[in-house]
């Protein structure tokens, strides 16, 4: 297997190299996941909005691109497994939303929808990306509603993982509650600890792999989360929800592209009822449920996961 990576980012923080991506593929082999003989993904940055965003790019530039949108207080290394088990055939784009990972904070702590949507739309254009697959998980799959709503035309597919409209209320306090947690810690084993307080279905190794690169170590020794604590002003008022909700199913019946809607079998954020609402609105669309897996799909069962993204895929 031949590397090639990149750490052109002069910060202190954890961006792919080579090494990682060795860490990263060995991992996915011994969950059977095929891996690319060429592995290629480089660090880049883009100004939008006098913030910089970072952002991976796998694959080849002249493959068919995706666009990866993660979810709240997760990174754009989220889609790591997914992006390299596609980036023989295809280029993915993994960004850092506006206060997560390695992109910049907002100055004045604007995390709204409607401003994480005024990004994306920006970045696409910045990046000249047409006809291309655009994925979102929980705040990105709204993110991607919203965008399929005016640039169906763009998108040559959308996929939406667990993510709708409307959130299990049960769901979004859980989420709320994880938010509100210590801003340091001592040791990445009490990070860990937290972590599973919100997900147990996962092993421990598994956690400690994945929160690593959502992480960071301050000069006194502590560690912190890469994320603005801004970002918990997003879960808002009762009213301000009621007013998304509305947006967003707005949004779904004006999309017309290819659709795949991923539904986390023990999801506690996206209801199956809001699911087949939004496959029997979207024309086309295609439902799946992925099983052994909560809300964090991705990272839950990356295996049955990627498989059903390849096979939808395939047939666009």
């Amino acid at each position: 297997m031949q590397l090639t990576g990149s750490g052109n980012l002069l910060c202190n923080y954890l961006v792919m190299n080579e090494n990682q991506i060795r860490i990263l593929s060995n991992y996915a082999e011994n969950l059977g996941i095929d891996v690319p003989e060429n592995v290629s993904v480089q660090n880049r940055e883009i100004n939008v909005n006098q913030i910089k965003f970072h952002y991976l790019d796998w694959g080849k530039s002249d493959n068919p691109p995706i666009l990866m949108l993660h979810g709240l207080a997760q990174t754009s290394r989220t889609w790591d497994l997914v992006a390299l088990a596609l980036s023989n055939n295809y280029r993915s784009i993994t960004i850092d939303q506006r206060g997560h990972g390695d992109s910049g904070w907002s100055t004045n702590q604007d995390y709204s929808h409607n401003t994480l949507l005024e990004d994306t739309i920006k970045i696409i254009d910045k990046l000249n990306l047409d006809k291309f697959v655009l994925v979102g998980f929980s705040m990105g799959g709204k993110i991607a509603l919203s965008y399929a709503e005016n640039h169906s035309n763009r998108l040559s597919a959308m996929v939406i993982v667990d993510s709708g409209p409307e959130s299990n209320p049960n769901g979004t306090e859980s989420v709320r509650k994880f938010l509100e947690q210590q801003s340091n810690f001592v040791s990445v084993d009490e990070l860990v600890s937290k972590t599973m307080q919100y997900n147990s279905t996962r092993p421990m190794e598994s956690i400690r792999a994945s929160i690593m690169n959502s992480i960071k170590q301050l000069d006194n020794g502590k560690w912190v989360w890469k994320y603005d604590p801004g970002i918990k002003n997003r879960i808002s008022s009762k009213d301000s929800e009621i007013k998304l909700q509305n947006q967003l199913w707005a949004s779904v019946n004006k999309i017309e592209c290819p659709t795949l809607i991923m539904h986390a079998a023990h999801s506690n954020i996206l209801t199956k009822s809001t699911a087949l609402k939004m496959q029997s609105i979207i024309k086309g669309s295609k439902l799946v449920s992925i099983k052994n897996a909560s809300h964090l799909v991705v990272g839950d069962n990356p295996v049955d996961f990627i498989k059903e993204l390849k096979l939808f895929l395939s047939t666009i």
